[in-house]
């Protein structure tokens, strides 16, 4: 096992001369786990293996300490390694530097046990008959001096090593963004086989991938905005034993930078005056704000959201709570005025035909058309003749607080389990004894409400 350099190749090539002079015929097999071990035995049509790992796991290296098995490692300078598998097998920079960089981290274990033979390239590279000769009684295996000196001499075209002042040259003509690629993932394990300790190691953006497409590189700018998702994963990239603190670096670009955001508007507003926030879908950018601006708080929170018996994307959580039920969390708990307008309410003031056939204007007729897609919606789902119009309850509750009765209760958001992540739990009959932290709503005078909305709609031509 060792670093897919030229020297791990020609110990691969060395062991299995030796071992067919001394016991007869013998396959290599590639096999870096236990499982890939086993799959391998199994296929092998030959009494005797001989196993090449280039990133061997913790569960082989266990097995093989606790039945005392023999290996070699074979150890060169991870750029050799990296030149090797550019040149001669092809791969892409970015490939190179995720083979290399794995097989580095998961042989650091190995060279420190009593059944390991530790080669280093630019010891045993220049003694290729007698790093043979040393192979073959680590092995146990009784092969002439005279047949040693043959097999050796049939591998010559294979090279153990490259000239230091070789893979020098060949990295100064690497061109310079894949060098950098290249450079920050390795020199640390440079400095580690050449004696002087572990290094800092920088994993590049370019060895991820954005989203959970494994095609598209972290090369580029990535649109933070939509839905939830994987951003960035990766590297694939296997971290040496012991602990680790990982420092993460996030650029912005220009156009991201020159942005106004929503907490950075709203804090500057409620700088001017006081404010009623009436945020209508995940309190996401709420609790930034409260988080990023204490001083900035608004005067009163109404909010559609939450429930207290009722639940649409779950059985137990309305969406918007559901969405980031931390963030819901922290506005409930921040002792500013909130009034939570929840589904039990929002579910009571259907707008039905009698409601769409009163509007007028052309917004009004686009009013209508959309409401004929949701009314479908609400007629299949709930067997509604009609559809609530949630944002319009909160909307409707600060132009005319008669429209909507509330009560005054302590509200807990519950941020734990999957089945239950997202509800409001409302203690209304104050049974659990919690302190009033919301208004929450109870009632809405459905009639009234529906009327305004009506006539709001119009309106507008």
């Amino acid at each position: 096992m060792g670093l897919p350099s030229p020297l791990v190749e020609w110990c691969d090539a060395v062991i299995a001369r030796l071992v067919e002079f001394s016991l007869g015929p013998v396959d290599i097999v590639s096999a870096n786990t236990l499982e890939e071990l086993g799959l391998a035995l199994i296929k092998s049509s030959t009494s005797h293996f001989i196993v090449a790992s280039r990133v061997p796991s913790d569960g082989l290296r266990n097995v093989l300490t606790e039945h005392n098995t023999r290996y070699v490692v074979a150890l060169d300078d991870p750029r050799a390694a990296f030149q090797n598998l550019v040149t001669k097998h092809g791969l892409d920079t970015i490939a190179a530097t995720r083979a290399v960089a794995g097989s580095c981290a998961s042989l650091l274990n190995y060279t420190m046990t009593e059944d390991a033979l530790v080669l280093r390239a630019e010891r045993e590279g220049r003694d290729p008959l007698g790093t043979a000769q040393t192979i073959a009684r680590h092995f146990a295996l009784d092969v002439a001096p005279a047949d040693i000196a043959q097999i050796v001499v049939g591998l010559a075209d294979i090279s153990l090593t490259s000239a230091p002042s070789d893979i020098d040259t060949w990295w100064s003509d690497l061109e310079e963004p894949k060098r950098v690629i290249a450079v920050s993932a390795l020199d640390g394990y440079v400095e580690h086989f050449a004696g002087r300790g572990l290094g800092k190691l920088i994993w590049s953006r370019d060895l991820f991938f954005v989203g959970d497409d494994p095609r598209q590189p972290a090369d580029r700018p990535i649109d933070i905005t939509g839905r939830i998702r994987n951003l960035v994963f990766g590297p694939y990239i296997i971290l040496p034993p012991g602990s680790w603190v990982a420092t993460v670096v996030l650029g912005f670009s220009r156009e991201a930078a020159e942005v106004s955001y929503a907490i950075e508007f709203i804090a500057a507003r409620l700088e001017e005056r006081p404010l009623t926030l009436v945020p209508t879908g995940p309190l996401t950018n709420v609790a930034l704000l409260l988080a990023l601006h204490p001083d900035a708080r608004p005067e009163r929170i109404v909010l559609m959201g939450g429930a207290i018996a009722e639940g649409n994307v779950t059985p137990a959580a309305e969406f918007n709570i559901w969405c980031d039920p931390e963030a819901a969390a922290r506005v409930f708990a921040s002792g500013i005025d909130v009034t939570m307008i929840g589904l039990d309410v929002t579910h009571k003031a259907l707008f039905g035909d009698r409601h769409k056939a009163q509007l007028e204007g052309e917004v009004g007729e686009m009013v209508r058309e959309l409401l004929a897609f949701y009314g479908s919606f609400h007629k299949e789902a709930y067997g509604w003749d009609g559809s609530p119009i949630h944002d319009a309850v909160a909307v409707a509750h600060v132009l005319r607080p008669d429209l909507v009765r509330t009560a005054e209760r302590g509200v807990v958001v519950d941020c734990g389990g999957e089945l239950s992540r997202g509800r409001t739990y409302v203690d209304l009959w104050g049974r659990a004894g919690w302190e009033a932290n919301c208004h929450v709503a109870v009632d809405v005078d459905a009639d009234a409400f529906l009327e305004l909305l009506v006539e709001r709609i119009s309106a507008l031509g």
